[in-house]
């Protein structure tokens, strides 16, 4: 069953681009009748899933929109980008060329391009902003607000955010607290229950 349909509702500056409308209820925010953002063709908008493109976002070309991602604002996929996983576009930000984006959230200004691979890690993802341009690999809980080259591969699987900022790395350390073990937790029941003497 098709979610969405193209209306001819075009874009007031490239007009190869169509609105599109959804044609069922897509996620919590996307219900039946809802006007999205613009697409070339069809192929560029999974028609399952959840992913949507919202406000003025495009995608075009041979750009595709797959399973939870979304784009907001005046983001832009085009090339032959894949953008999938549970990654949100904002801003101004664009993929494009040949990257593949898997998880994370890329907002401001970032442009995303050539090979470029983002992914999350665990439950741990990505965020791209600022005037950053991501060639390389980009996986876990890492902020990048600078250049990442082809041939630079940053990975981070701990908790412990890192941010990169203009060729510099800083690390942030995520405050944990202690949790009682199940142990300790049954005996605090089991006195509760005991009757008082």
């Amino acid at each position: 069953m098709r979610k969405y349909k193209i209306t001819e509702s075009k874009h007031p500056k490239y007009p190869w681009l169509h609105r599109i409308q959804a044609l069922t209820d897509v996620n919590d925010k996307v219900p039946k009748g809802t006007m999205g953002g613009f697409v070339e063709k069809e192929s560029n908008l999974s028609q399952e899933g959840a992913c949507w493109i919202y406000d003025d976002a495009i995608c075009c070309e041979n750009g595709e929109i797959k399973e939870e991602a979304a784009l907001y604002d005046g983001s832009l996929v085009r090339g032959s980008a894949v953008v999938t996983g549970d990654i949100t576009f904002y801003d101004r930000a664009v993929a494009k060329s040949d990257c593949y984006i898997c998880g994370g959230e890329i907002k401001e200004d970032a442009v995303i391009s050539g090979k470029a691979f983002i992914d999350t890690v665990g439950i741990n993802a990505p965020i791209i902003g600022g005037e950053s341009h991501v060639y390389g690999e980009v996986r876990g809980n890492i902020y990048i607000k600078g250049d990442v080259f082809p041939w630079d591969i940053f990975d981070n699987h701990m908790k412990d955010m890192f941010l990169y900022e203009k060729g510099k790395w800083s690390a942030f350390a995520i405050p944990e607290k202690l949790k009682p073990p199940e142990s300790y937790r049954k005996r605090q029941i089991k006195k509760k229950n005991q009757p008082e003497r």
